[in-house]
């Protein structure tokens, strides 16, 4: 695991981008916020990078925008969502895939706004509050 000073320095040096995840904690453990075949499972303080036969892990560039997304949605039980301060490498991909059938890509998803497409997201510390 690299120091966070080697983070920081790629943050300075435009290598990584900042942003916020929103994931389902459940058992001790961060998910995809939203489970469509493919989940991710993601651990704080590490790299978890772009699955195979998947399109970008998905971000949002402010607080704002992932609360409004989760917000859309309200008729999900939240309770197991959290929004997570992440760095990200930015992907050249920009489209989400939502469902998956042995493998294959079955739809398009267009992603809401604000929404920054990662080829890997390493979680922070910082947890916000979904309705803060």
């Amino acid at each position: 695991m690299r120091p966070i000073g080697d983070v920081l320095n790629g943050i300075r040096k435009k290598k990584y981008k900042q942003g916020f995840k929103i994931c389902r904690f459940v058992g001790g453990k961060y998910f995809s916020a939203f489970v469509d075949g493919n989940v991710t499972t993601y651990k704080k303080n590490r790299w978890t990078k772009r699955p195979k036969k998947s399109g970008p892990l998905a971000v949002f560039d402010t607080l704002k925008n992932a609360r409004d997304f989760i917000g859309m949605y309200s008729y999900i039980n939240s309770d197991f969502r959290q929004i997570i301060n992440c760095v990200y490498k930015e992907s050249k991909d920009k489209i989400l895939y939502m469902t998956y059938e042995d493998g294959d890509i079955k739809k398009k998803f267009f992603p809401p706004r604000g929404t920054m497409f990662a080829e890997k997201v390493k979680l922070s510390n910082r947890v916000h509050k979904i309705d803060e």
